[in-house]
C-alpha cells in the first residue's frame, strides 16, 4: 500500500502543479462570466477543471489511501472519511474540505446560474487549502 500511497502522492503533487499556475494566472482577476471573452472563459475553465482533478487525487486516492493504511478496516461514508482524516490530523476543518467537494461536484454537473462568479472566486480561494497540503505533507 506504501508504494501505491506514495504513487497517487505523485500524481497529486503533479495535479497541484497545474493547479498553481492556473491560481497564480487568475491572482487579482475578478471573475464576471457575462463579461468574459473566450481567453478569459478559459482561463477560468482551466482553474475549475483543475481544482476538480486535484481535489478527486486527494480525495479519492491520497487520503483515503492515508486513512486505509491508518484504519484498515475503515469502511465509511465520504463524510466519515474526513472526519476520520481530522481526527488523525490528516486534514483541518471538516467543513473547509466538504465545501471543496461540493463545489468540485457542482463544477463538474453545472457552470451556470446566479452564483457562478462568487463560486469562481470561492474555487481559487480553496484552491490554496488544496495547496497547502503540499507544504504540510513534507
Amino acid at each position: 500500500m506504501n508504494e501505491l500511497h506514495s504513487e497517487y502522492e505523485r500524481w497529486f503533487e503533479k495535479a497541484l502543479g497545474h493547479l498553481k499556475f492556473s491560481v497564480d494566472k487568475l491572482s487579482g482577476v475578478v471573475p464576471v462570466v457575462a463579461d468574459m471573452d473566450d481567453e478569459e472563459l478559459e482561463s477560468w475553465e482551466g482553474l475549475v477543471s483543475r481544482f476538480a482533478r486535484a481535489s478527486d487525487i486527494f480525495f479519492s486516492k491520497v487520503l483515503r489511501s492515508k486513512i486505509e493504511m491508518a484504519d484498515p478496516g475503515f469502511r465509511g461514508s465520504f463524510v466519515d472519511m474526513l472526519n476520520l482524516a481530522e481526527k488523525l490530523g490528516f486534514i483541518e476543518d471538516v467543513g473547509h474540505w466538504r465545501r471543496i467537494r461540493e463545489l468540485r461536484n457542482f463544477s463538474v454537473h453545472e457552470y451556470a446560474g446566479e452564483s457562478i462568479d462568487r463560486d469562481l472566486v470561492e474555487i481559487r480561494e480553496l484552491s490554496t487549502l488544496l495547496l497547502s497540503v503540499r507544504r504540510s505533507a513534507k
